[in-house]
Formats: C-alpha cells, sequence, structure tokens
C-alpha cells in the first residue's frame, strides 16, 4: 500500500525511532489494572492503575467496576458447601432452558466450551469453569440467601444481580472489591481493610500514627492518640484505606469452607486452564481463578499464596470487545503469573494444616456419595465432618 491509501492530510501519526529509521507505532486501547496485598494485615504490596501513567491517571483499580465473569463464580461455589453441598457432589452439566422473571427473555447458557460433561462433581466443575453448574447452584441456593452470604465477601446487596446471570459474574466490581473477597478464601474466612499506610515515623523515628492502634481506637470511637485525623474531611475520606473499612475482627465465613474453597482453586491452578502456563512456577501453595465476560468485554484472575492475594483485570475503559479468543487465562494470567514469579521468590513454601473437623472420605465417582466398602471406581474427597453419615 502507498501512504495515500494509508493516511489522509491532518492525520495525527505515532513514529517509533528504530535505529537509524522510524517505524509506525500506534497507543494500545487496552488497560489494565493490577493490584496485590498481603491477606492477614490488609496492607497494600503492589498497585497499579493503568498501563501508564503519563497517559492516562484513572486509577483503575479502585474506580473502574468492570463485570466480574467466571472469577465470581468461587463465591457462588463457597455459598453451596456452606449449604450442605460437598465438593463431590454430582449436578447434571445439560442444555437447559432458564425462564427467569427478571431476564427479558428464556436463556440458554452454554459452557465457554461448547459442550457440556454430564454428571461432574463441585470440585471439577470449578475447575473447568463450567456455566451450567453454577446457575444450577444459584437457582437451587436461592437469590436472596446468595445475597446475604456473598456479603460476606464484601459485595454490597444493592449492587448484586437478582437474577441467575448472577452466577456467571454479571455483577460490576472493582479489582479493590475482588482482590479482597479472594483474600477472605486464602485467609482462612477473614475479610481485611486494604490500607495503603501502615505507619508514620516523625524524624526522631517516632510513631506518629499506627495503622493497627488507630483502627483500635477507631472501633472504641477514641482516637485523642491522633488530632491530626480526627476532622471532618479525615474522617469522610479515610484516605488511609482504599475502600471504606468494614472493621470485622472475626470469620465471615467457616475457616474450613475457605480451605475447601482454597483446595479447589490449587486444583484449578494445575489441573485448569491455568495449569500449562503455571507448572513453571513450581509451586503448589497457590490456587486462583480466570473470570472472562461476554464477547471477552474483561478478563481477569484473582490468585494466592497465603500471604498474598493479587488481582489482574484487562480490559478497555468504554468497556468494548477485546476481541476473539481472548480470554481470562491468555491476557491477565500471564501478567499475574509474570508479577508472582518475582514475588514468589520471597514467599515460604506454605504446608497448611487441614482444619478440624473435616475429613478425607472415600468416595463413589459413579454417585457422588461417600462409599467406605468399594475400592474400585472410588476416590478420596474432603468433607465436612457434619456431612459424613
Amino acid at each position: 500500500s502507498s501512504f495515500n491509501q494509508i493516511l489522509s492530510f491532518g492525520d495525527f501519526i505515532y513514529l517509533k525511532a528504530n535505529d537509524d529509521s522510524y517505524i509506525f507505532d500506534q497507543i494500545p486501547n487496552i488497560e489494565s489494572s493490577l493490584i496485590s496485598i498481603n491477606p492477614n494485615s490488609g496492607e497494600v504490596i503492589a498497585y497499579v492503575g493503568g498501563k501508564n501513567f503519563n497517559e492516562s491517571n484513572f486509577d483503575r483499580v479502585r474506580l473502574s467496576f468492570p463485570q466480574s465473569g467466571s472469577s465470581f463464580k468461587p463465591f457462588i461455589y463457597s455459598s453451596s458447601l456452606a449449604s450442605g453441598y460437598n465438593l463431590s457432589t454430582l449436578i447434571n452439566d445439560a442444555p437447559i432452558v432458564f425462564e427467569d422473571e427478571n431476564l427479558e427473555s428464556e436463556w440458554r447458557p452454554q459452557n465457554y466450551t461448547g459442550e457440556f460433561y454430564g454428571p461432574i462433581s463441585i470440585r471439577d466443575a470449578l475447575v473447568k469453569s463450567v456455566n451450567i453448574v453454577s446457575i444450577k447452584l444459584l437457582r437451587e441456593l436461592g437469590i436472596e440467601n446468595s445475597h446475604t452470604y456473598l456479603n460476606n465477601f464484601g459485595f454490597t446487596k444493592s449492587r448484586l444481580p437478582n437474577d441467575l446471570s448472577l452466577a456467571l459474574g454479571s455483577g460490576n466490581f472493582s479489582a479493590a472489591e475482588m482482590v479482597r473477597a479472594y483474600s477472605v478464601i486464602a485467609n482462612d474466612g477473614f475479610i481485611p481493610d486494604i490500607h495503603f499506610i501502615d505507619s508514620i515515623k516523625d524524624r526522631d523515628g517516632k510513631i506518629i500514627f499506627s495503622h493497627n492502634q488507630y483502627k483500635n481506637q477507631f472501633n472504641n470511637q477514641d482516637i485523642s492518640a491522633f488530632p491530626w485525623l480526627d476532622t471532618i474531611e479525615m474522617n469522610a475520606k479515610k484516605p488511609y484505606y482504599i475502600m471504606k473499612p468494614l472493621n470485622k475482627d472475626k470469620r465471615v465465613i467457616d475457616e474450613r469452607v475457605s480451605f475447601l474453597m482454597a483446595d479447589t482453586l490449587k486444583s484449578f491452578m494445575k489441573n485448569g486452564v491455568a495449569g500449562r502456563k503455571s507448572e513453571f512456577l513450581g509451586r503448589d501453595d497457590i490456587g486462583g481463578k480466570t473470570g472472562t465476560t461476554n464477547d471477552s468485554v474483561s478478563t481477569w484472575f484473582s490468585g494466592f499464596h497465603k500471604d498474598l492475594v493479587t488481582t489482574v483485570w484487562v480490559g478497555t475503559d468504554d468497556f468494548t470487545s477485546l476481541g476473539e479468543d481472548e480470554y481470562g487465562s491468555t491476557i491477565a494470567l500471564p501478567i499475574w503469573i509474570n508479577y508472582m514469579d518475582f514475588k514468589l521468590k520471597s514467599l515460604e513454601i506454605s504446608n497448611e494444616e487441614i482444619p478440624e473437623n473435616i475429613s478425607f472420605v472415600r468416595v463413589n465417582k459413579n454417585t457422588g456419595e461417600i462409599d467406605k466398602e468399594s475400592l474400585e471406581n472410588t476416590y478420596f474427597e474432603l468433607f465436612l465432618d457434619e456431612n459424613i453419615n
């Protein structure tokens, strides 16, 4: 092609220096964000609001609210485990038509692979990110009951969709909200308040602000030790927090449910779409989940080590499609892996003990039920003790 076929008079063009010549260049329309926190304390470890601050100072970690896609599924599955389901419970993954009064028309959901697996365990369904199972679980649990449970992860009820599309991540949440929610899974059921400032010292080394001390005094409605914080503006904005603090010191979900979910998401890292890509990290103590919305508008990956939870989002500011064959596993996951390849060098291998009142039980593959007598066609799965008959 000649230049007059590509360019018109008055066009702005970008050129990149290449040795002794110049080549055409372009500013990518795609944006991304990353937030990494310590789930035990809530302190921010890394924070990237966009690909280039000089081009745009918009904070996509805190102020952008894309649909969450399949990265939301672990919270639906956690709700099912808290309601009597087991990781071995079989759900039939088959074509189905939903007539939901909250949806405009009948709904025929598909799996992203276009195939159906038939009866499949809850563990395998999450590892394979099966849509039908997630929807069926939500339908059985009930929208209202699920809203109540999901609130434990920091999701405000008023912002949760009131139809079955919630099961596939139709809700809009920031990367900060997603990393906080995944921290509940990584941190044995506790939810952290994410904060920027841990402490402030004067030039003599005296601590003039301590996050932990302030948090205790905030809960007691006494902040006389930090009078400079006791102003209308500081109390309203709380700039030392990323989001409004929840101030929840007790577990928000059962420690055992968080363990079962963490174990399942570790299976995703080994056997799901993340398996081949993350294998070179050589770690068995990490878990996570991809997310891709309809038409590949947003892609996600949220993953964790016991002491580090990181969420990556990739998309556009106007929420247009990234193109065909773009998924969380192909765009967001590689960013997470590149970051974790560096961070894991300083994180010890975590050997977590199984919480009390959880047991390995022999299960029949064909039924998903406990089978203590057969030795063939069985496997061992984790169960809450109260579900062992």
